[in-house]
């Protein structure tokens, strides 16, 4: 945390040392702002200068992270909802300099949190980690002791600040808090003090906040972390299996992912449950999951067989045959189209090949030539690409 300067209170909070950079589960949706994260937590760091010898812990450490940053955008590019971002050019934008500041904004439980204290982690001290209503209980106890200035003299001793949901500022109530984080917010940027804030909204979206706020966010760097799919919440599923050391057969996984909201925090709910279970003798049958998330989570979980007749209903619909047909050894162009077209289907929803041929009972050579065959004819048709894409939402 550094030294206090001439607060005698705790103003801010120590980081989780559990959160850190390399335990952070990187899917595409997060992978951007990871990445923006940890180029900002290296140039914090190399600020503080260098000594001449060997090489410090700290430099080896910067020495891995580059290499994984090289791994990581030499290797592919970035996907946004809207556009694809060429990695080489956006490395080099972040190489050359750092936008302050740094506005994240994403729904609960996707990672903010994570990420502020895997900075605080990495940049080791002369940092602030606090979140918005933490900086309000401390602002009004600095204004009652009258030590509002000496709160000022230490906020800008720091190299970074770290500021965690800053919407919980966004109250009618709270005018003369914001006040202050405007002064400190535009007097520490020309100070080069680094800012990253996060919210669980993008900046216009914060109604209370004055324009003089809005419009030094905006003038930063604003980015959002998307909501996972699917098959990202499997991968984060099976990451944080792995770090626990127990395995879940990918049928169980799979009805978890589905059944889940796009929340992190909620995944690792239903895996300490699980875990506890597993610990208690219990064998994690499909059973027990749906329990689980029934009577723990108040989710209302659709088996499996359900999930594949529903999506099979809606591939027959485009080619006209019922489900009995598409499950049936029929040869027709339209039985064979619906019965390939479910099959691609569930595989881009993360089933697996034998998964597949053991929940629908089509055999296992039709299960992957279909799902070759289907991978070139999306390419080639837009339409059909589309029509994936359309079952693939609507489920």
């Amino acid at each position: 945390m550094g030294k206090k300067s001439e607060i005698d209170f705790e103003f801010g909070f120590h980081p989780n040392p559990a959160y850190t950079f390399e335990n952070f589960v990187e899917v595409p949706s997060n992978q951007k702002v990871k990445y923006v994260l940890l180029q900002v937590a290296q140039s914090v760091r190399k600020k503080r200068g260098k000594t001449n010898g060997a090489r410090s812990k700290e430099q080896c450490e910067d020495a891995n992270h580059e290499m994984m940053l090289n791994d990581l955008f030499n290797n592919s590019k970035i996907d946004t909802p809207d556009h694809q971002v060429d990695s080489s050019k956006q490395r080099k934008v972040f190489a050359e300099f750092i936008p302050n500041p740094i506005f994240i904004f994403a729904n609960p439980g996707l990672g903010k949190t994570h990420l502020l204290h895997a900075i605080a982690n990495y940049v080791k001290d002369d940092f602030l980690l606090i979140s918005g209503a933490e900086f309000l209980r401390r602002y009004i106890y600095a204004v009652e002791r009258g030590m509002v200035n000496a709160l000022v003299d230490y906020i800008l001793t720091r190299k970074i600040i770290l500021f965690d949901d800053v919407h919980e500022l966004d109250r009618v109530e709270t005018k003369g808090t914001r006040n202050f984080f405007f002064h400190i917010f535009s007097t520490a940027i020309p100070y080069g003090v680094q800012f990253v804030v996060t919210s669980d909204r993008p900046p216009r979206k914060l109604k209370n906040f004055e324009e003089r706020i809005l419009s030094r966010f905006e003038g930063g760097y604003v980015e959002e972390i998307q909501p996972p799919s699917a098959e990202e919440k499997l991968a984060i599923l099976r990451r944080k299996l792995q770090e626990k050391g127990f395995s879940i057969s990918d049928d169980i996984l799979f009805l978890i992912a589905k059944n889940s909201p796009p929340n992190i925090r909620f995944l690792e709910g239903v895996i300490l449950h699980l875990e506890i279970l597993k610990d208690m003798g219990m064998e994690i049958t499909e059973d027990i999951v749906i329990r689980t998330l029934s009577e723990k989570f108040s989710i209302d979980v659709r088996r499996r067989d359900k999930f594949i007749k529903e999506i099979a209903e809606e591939c027959g619909r485009f080619y006209g045959v019922g489900v009995q047909e598409i499950f049936s050894s029929k040869k027709s162009y339209s039985a064979t189209s619906a019965r390939y077209l479910l099959i691609y289907v569930l595989h881009k929803k993360g089933m697996k090949g034998y998964e597949i041929a053991k929940k629908t009972g089509i055999s296992h050579p039709i299960v992957f030539r279909a799902i070759d065959i289907m991978k070139k004819r999306v390419q080639e048709s837009p339409e059909l690409s589309q029509i994936v894409e359309k079952i693939i939402q609507k489920f």
